[in-house]
């Protein structure tokens, strides 16, 4: 009779910690957090545990946090996020788990169930044999039952507070080599200052200057010398149809180096401001005394780019020249603006 009493209150204290055991699994609240990568991100899409094309969540990137709760914390959880600079084209996804291993849950409703098998154990065949029968077996069921509640309940807060985790930068794509052709017009300002070919060693050619074409190749991201300004290299060769006062058409034919300064405004739009240095090559006939030689001029230029980027290959713009050329030993020659609209193709 006294084994089957014992039997029977082991029995009954495993049944016990069996159904207590759920009570004691927590619920907590997740909160994601994250930066964008620059200003010029216009949105933010994210979905929880999968990336079904239909399930995203579209935010406004203002928009830089997304809390769920309360879950279970034995649980892993997974968030997906995006981002776009056009509220159309996507990035990839950046990815963050709550892992409840990591956190702590799942040791939780681990840790107790070793020293429930402890307890169970406890009353050892030789000490039920050598003792009277009494009530003393039962005490110390109630005396050691005790011990599990105290551990387990100090437990439970521990994994209560929100996990904030930020998602990595999602960096912008930067625009590589380009070829650019524009075509345009221009005027010679110096006709109408003094000053200029004083030894009349060249033909006056009348102020009007078209066409006006270039073909520049363009390295926008040598480097950078702040967060918003990018260090480039504009070079490539130019035409100009010049007229003496007869109306003869004079080719002037051009190589030219700049160095550019860009500034992004945002992903589809940017402007830059030029610097460099030209040489132009024009016939004989530009001579007031005729002969053979060919009319060499050299001199500074400057320019100021605006540029719509159409996609990640093309893009239009439009571009205004000032240059001041020389002759002969650094006589002052021309002095010209041009204004010419083109297209870019990017590698």
């Amino acid at each position: 009779m006294k084994k089957t009493t014992r039997m029977g209150l082991v029995l009954t204290l495993i049944m016990v910690l069996c159904t207590l055991g759920p009570l004691f699994a927590g619920e907590i609240s997740i909160m994601w957090e994250w930066e964008k990568a620059d200003e010029d991100v216009v949105a933010f899409r994210y979905q929880m545990d999968a990336q079904e094309a239909d399930g995203w969540t579209v935010v406004d990137s203002s928009v830089t946090s997304f809390s769920v709760g309360p879950v279970d914390d034995t649980v892993a959880y997974s968030l997906y996020l995006q981002q776009s600079y056009d509220g159309e084209t996507w990035s990839e996804s950046g990815q963050l788990t709550y892992d409840p291993v990591e956190f702590g849950a799942v040791e939780v409703a681990v840790e107790p169930m070793a020293e429930r098998v402890a307890v169970a154990e406890e009353p050892v065949a030789p000490v039920v044999a050598d003792e009277p029968v009494d009530s003393t077996d039962t005490i110390a069921f109630d005396s050691t039952f005790p011990e599990f509640e105290p551990e387990i309940m100090a437990e439970e807060p521990a994994v209560e507070e929100p996990l904030v985790q930020p998602v990595p930068v999602l960096e912008a794509k930067e625009t590589g080599l380009r070829v650019e052709v524009s075509v345009g017009a221009g005027g010679k300002a110096d006709n109408y200052l003094g000053g200029f070919d004083a030894s009349g060693d060249f033909v006056a050619l009348r102020t009007r200057l078209l066409p006006s074409i270039t073909a520049d190749l363009v390295y926008p991201n040598m480097r950078k010398i702040s967060s918003s300004i990018n260090v480039g290299l504009r070079a490539g060769l130019g035409y100009q149809g010049y007229q003496n006062g007869a109306g003869d058409a004079i080719a002037g034919f051009d190589i030219h180096g700049l160095a550019m300064f860009e500034y992004p405004i945002n992903r589809k739009f940017s402007v830059d401001a030029s610097v460099g240095f030209s040489f132009m090559f024009t016939g004989s006939d530009i001579h007031t005394g005729g002969g053979s030689a060919l009319g060499v001029f050299f001199g500074p230029l400057a320019q100021v780019n605006a540029r719509y980027k159409i996609n990640d290959t093309w893009s239009v713009g439009m571009q205004n020249e000032v240059r001041l050329l020389f002759g002969n030993t650094f006589e002052p020659y021309e002095l010209t603006g041009i204004v010419r609209l083109g297209v870019g193709y990017s590698f």
